[in-house]
């Protein structure tokens, strides 16, 4: 069994519940996901702006 003596730390740019995380001491290669945040919050903000756009671009178009 080959074992890593290094530790580290991941942190998130945005505060989000953990849907998932890759349990500690697992074996993972390049590229495999080892957590999943819920992003319901971020989706609903992006899509308020991009109401928010619409309109904007409406407005500029009536005048």
């Amino acid at each position: 069994m080959v074992q890593n003596d290094q530790d580290i730390t991941l942190t998130s740019k945005i505060a989000a519940r953990i849907l998932f995380m890759k349990p500690s001491g697992s074996s993972v290669v390049a590229g495999e996901v080892i957590a999943r945040l819920d992003n319901s919050s971020f989706q609903t903000n992006v899509q308020s702006v991009q109401s928010q756009i619409h309109t904007k671009k409406m407005t500029i178009l009536k005048k």
